[in-house]
């Protein structure tokens, strides 16, 4: 699928930069046509102007600013009495046959257009009328020829090569930019796999107390309790699983939108630490605070509640019995920052980047025995940017863990 989706990123890409080479070659093809054709008519205006029986003289150099347009065309013109019988032929030392000049003016004469193009002889004529009779100019085209087939080359030339280096440099893109979407495709399948793991395990439960039950239904209903509580138990477990996936699949369609307000943060981080108090001395781990009272900020209190609650729950699991966690929120260049570091074991160098990953867990056998899935730091993370603040893992060394967020 992401190999079809490179190759058609580089198929359209390439057309679009096909069609836009062609629109500009062939406007710079049109403009040079147009010039050259000006130009040609500017020499054929001038050779008519030129007075009749005079000397025929060829353009003048040195002139200020330049040749005009069209001075160096080779030209030649012919008059005519009104019985179209030539009376003068100016070739300005142009070389001409008598054949080719009655096969000019003939052509030109059969024509009602007033300039036009003699294909075969590779001329471009002007007629003018005047009392004394007709005066037609003729212009050599072979210039116009040569000028738009050197353009065509060159321009055939610079468009392969050019089009050559953009293929190589689409191809270049095409892997930069198709790999966030290959490294969400494999996040998406491990989360998928993952969420089945996760699911597996108290669905596997709940049809085994189902089929206890079942094979038990003559006793009382208070002989079996045990199998009833695990599996409310299993299915509380799996309730929240799911609600943790919903928030985050609905986190990343943007359809959970913090409802903001002025928020006490050092009042909810003081009622947070409250309620993880009976958590804490169950645990044997030392809950200890430094907050700096009235600092405030514009959020959603039941998320920046439930981020709390997932880092005190996580650093009370993860200090282990005998063990401390320190929960600082003080001012950092005029914004909040809330710090929440634990004792316990490290995360492992090369896993740190991994921890806000979804069902990510350093040690998978025992997050499991602590009802851990692996998803409260990825919901962590999403709050925090729902807020527009960034939370990362300072340091993980040492015996000591420390997550912060500033605001």
């Amino acid at each position: 699928m992401l190999k079809k989706l490179r190759r058609r990123f580089v198929a359209v890409s390439m057309a679009l930069i096909t069609a836009v080479l062609l629109l500009v070659f062939l406007a710079l093809f049109l403009f040079n046509y147009q010039r050259s054709s000006d130009n040609t008519r500017q020499a054929l205006e001038r050779a008519l102007k030129a007075p009749s029986g005079g000397i025929w003289h060829g353009p003048e150099i040195g002139l200020p600013g330049g040749r005009e347009p069209g001075a160096d065309i080779l030209t030649f013109s012919v008059f005519l009495d009104s019985g179209e019988s030539i009376l003068e032929v100016r070739k300005g030392g142009v070389s001409l046959s008598e054949e080719i000049l009655e096969a000019a003016v003939s052509h030109a004469l059969d024509t009602e257009a007033e300039t036009g193009l003699l294909p075969g002889l590779s001329l471009r004529f002007l007629k003018q009328y005047d009392g004394a009779g007709l005066k037609i100019a003729f212009a050599d085209t072979s210039h116009e020829t040569e000028n738009l087939r050197s353009l065509l080359l060159s321009s055939l030339a610079v468009g392969l090569t050019g089009w050559a280096a953009l293929f190589a440099i689409t191809l270049l893109l095409s892997r930069q930019i198709i790999r966030p979407v290959e490294r969400a495709w494999a996040q998406q399948r491990r989360f998928i796999a993952d969420a089945s793991h996760e699911l597996k395990t108290p669905l596997t439960v709940i049809l085994a107390n189902i089929d206890l039950l079942s094979s038990h239904r003559e006793e009382p209903l208070r002989c079996n309790e045990q199998w009833l509580v695990n599996t409310r138990e299993e299915a509380e477990k799996m309730k929240g699983l799911v609600e943790d996936m919903l928030f985050l699949a609905r986190s990343d369609a943007g359809r959970e939108q913090p409802v903001l307000s002025d928020v006490n943060l050092s009042d909810i981080t003081t009622s947070a630490l409250l309620s993880f108090e009976p958590v804490a001395f169950e645990n044997g781990v030392a809950l200890d605070a430094e907050v700096q009272p009235e600092l405030h900020i514009e959020g959603d209190r039941t998320g920046l509640q439930r981020l709390l609650a997932i880092l005190l729950d996580n650093a009370i699991k993860y200090a282990g019995s005998g063990g401390r966690v320190l929960v600082t929120l003080s001012r950092s260049g005029g914004k909040p920052l809330l710090r929440v570091q634990n004792t316990g074991e490290s995360i492992p160098a090369g896993e740190t980047a991994n921890v806000f990953d979804r069902f990510y867990r350093a040690d998978r056998a025992r997050s499991s025995e602590r009802g851990g899935y692996g998803l409260g730091l990825s919901i962590a993370k999403e709050i925090a940017e729902q807020h527009k603040a960034r939370i990362e893992l300072v340091s993980s060394q040492n015996g000591l863990t420390v997550f912060q967020v500033l605001f």
